[in-house]
């Protein structure tokens, strides 16, 4: 089985390959939030020996990861994102120095990938973020247009 962590950032992340065993597969690399960055993904994933046998951890960072994990939804690749503070928490119960750079992060997604279990992030919260901002957008909407049918039924007063 195949460990993989990924550290996200805003333009940039940073990845760590390893056995459940600990043996460093490929040390921590960067690739790019792009098309290009993910083919540099996809060439270090495929040089595994069983692609079926690959978890891969990543920390909830918000909107900075969805082209992420859309280009592993879209590859067959499953995920399980971890609560930053959780994975804040598993780092200071390791050692009580304060590392915190961005391979390191990564290499600590895969020792915690290790020690839980591995539950795949559901393809159909994607969808229900769409649903979310739509509804969100519907809702304004119709706030907006029951303020100008209040203005428009609202008569000026007359001066007599």
């Amino acid at each position: 089985m195949y460990l993989v962590g990924i550290d996200i950032s805003k333009y940039k992340h940073d990845c760590f390959i390893a056995t459940e065993a600990g043996e460093i597969i490929k040390d921590a690399f960067t690739f790019q939030n792009n098309s290009i960055g993910f083919q540099v993904l996809r060439e270090a994933l495929s040089c595994l020996d069983k692609p079926g046998e690959i978890k891969i951890g990543l920390e909830a960072t918000g909107h900075y990861g969805k082209n992420l994990k859309q280009f592993l939804n879209n590859n067959g690749y499953s995920f399980m994102e971890f609560n930053p503070y959780l994975v804040k928490r598993f780092a200071t119960s390791l050692t009580l120095r304060k590392t915190k750079t961005d391979k390191a992060d990564a290499k600590l997604l895969s020792l915690i990938l290790n020690s839980v279990t591995y539950q795949s992030y559901p393809l159909q919260s994607y969808h229900m973020n769409d649903l979310k901002s739509l509804s969100r957008y519907y809702k304004k909407l119709i706030h907006k247009h029951s303020k100008e049918l209040v203005s428009l039924t609202i008569i000026p007063s007359l001066t007599l």
